[in-house]
């Protein structure tokens, strides 16, 4: 049975590059990602928020089903989604100038599997 059998999506922020990021998931959560586990990663377009891709995850975890273990996230970009004080779970990286933090940002979450 695929980690995603469930329909809760997760909502948690971790901190990039010192800056919080929303990060939706479907399966493991950032930080909990098990070792060879198939990941799914949503990075948004316009708009750039994480939510307002979430029944678009609940459609592809509908769709890839058999995939065993799979995980989805998605990703805000940074800076795009207010996140409540004290919320975010993790630090990632280190404060770097916009605009390449977008593009590391996604690249940061990645390796927090």
């Amino acid at each position: 049975m695929s980690s995603c059998a469930s329909a809760v999506i997760r909502r948690s922020s971790v901190s990039v590059s010192g800056l919080p990021t929303r990060v939706l998931s479907l399966g493991d959560p950032p930080g909990a990602l098990r070792p060879g586990a198939p990941l799914v990663l949503v990075v948004p377009g316009n708009p750039g928020l994480a939510g307002y891709y979430e029944r678009f995850m609940l459609d592809m975890r509908d769709r890839l089903k058999e995939v065993e273990n799979l995980s989805l996230w998605s990703v805000s970009h940074v800076g795009h989604e207010q996140v409540e004080p004290g919320e975010v779970e993790e630090e990632r990286g280190k404060a770097e100038p916009l605009p390449d933090i977008r593009r590391e940002s996604k690249l940061e979450i990645l390796d927090c599997g």
